[in-house]
């Protein structure tokens, strides 16, 4: 198997948020990085890489808007 990279997309463009997943890993996490989404912001995860059989992936974050 091959490394597998998960990036956060923000209205088409990468955020600087992800992680890879090595080859023989199960999980990956930034608690590092953060972006800025506005209002109406189309959001996705790219995935690129890996092999293998289909995998179900769990993904979240926190909301530190004030207000």
């Amino acid at each position: 198997p091959a490394d597998l990279a998960f990036t956060l997309d923000v209205n088409d463009a990468p955020s600087g948020v992800g992680c890879t997943i090595p080859a023989g890993g199960t999980t990956c996490s930034d608690s590092t990085d953060t972006a800025s989404i506005p209002a109406g912001a189309l959001v996705d995860i790219r995935t690129t890489g890996g092999s293998g059989p289909a995998t179900q992936v769990a993904f979240g974050w926190t909301d530190t808007t004030e207000g």
